[in-house]
């Protein structure tokens, strides 16, 4: 993936930073508790000679942690599986990080789309997203009436087009809300052109689907 030098360099002490956290562990399990190698290798998901190792640093008379992790070359062939993983990870930490800098606690749904997300997304999530207010702009997409301004008028009323826009927009607030009741669906349903184009305008300021659906009938519906 492309990274800008400070990227590069922030992802790389996130790794850095979780090395020296498992050599601490290494440490501290294989010599003040009755606990094998193999076990402590599974516990924190590396090689087994990743724990050897830290241990044979340790025996030469290197105690800190930091400095076992500076001394071990990270290129190794046992380490490359750890490594791609980790970097990948470090990756999602780092637009986690930048993003919550931005817009506060980030919710469990941008979390998952993250962890969950294709290194495209993840790059155009690296590549910058400083113009956007909103975070479902970011991670949401923008807003369905820009796409359905550049179509000729005489469809927007048309049953597919409704029904392509209806399922877009479900998309949107099932990622968003992590729900989608049978009442929500019934609300898309009954909505014409110009009250979806709203819909696709209001998702990024709702906090609920009730907000953005009910509105007016809200009461009557609860």
């Amino acid at each position: 993936m492309r990274l800008t030098i400070f990227q590069r360099y922030w992802i790389q002490g996130f790794m850095k930073g979780n090395l020296i956290a498992y050599t601490g562990i290494i440490l501290k399990y294989t010599r003040e508790h009755s606990v094998t190698d193999t076990d402590v290798a599974e516990l924190i998901m590396m090689p087994l000679s990743f724990v050897n190792s830290v241990k044979s640093a340790y025996d030469s008379g290197i105690t800190d942690p930091e400095d076992i992790v500076d001394q071990m070359d990270l290129d190794a062939e046992d380490l490359a599986e750890w490594k791609k993983a980790s970097e990948r990870r470090g990756i999602e930490a780092y637009i986690e990080s930048t993003h919550k800098d931005k817009f506060g606690k980030l919710p469990e749904w941008v979390l998952e789309k993250i962890r969950t997300a294709p290194e495209e997304e993840l790059q155009k999530w690296l590549d910058g997203s400083t113009d956007h207010r909103q975070l479902e702009e970011i991670f949401l997409g923008r807003d369905l009436c820009e796409q359905v301004l550049q179509l000729p008028p005489d469809i927007w009323d048309s049953d597919a087009f409704l029904k392509g826009m209806r399922r877009t927009l479900r998309i949107q607030l099932q990622e968003k809300f992590n729900d989608m009741p049978l009442w929500a669906d019934e609300a898309l349903h009954q909505k014409d052109h110009d009250q979806l184009v709203q819909l696709s305008r209001d998702i990024l300021r709702s906090s609920t689907l009730e907000e953005l659906l009910l509105r007016e009938d809200k009461m009557e519906r609860q």
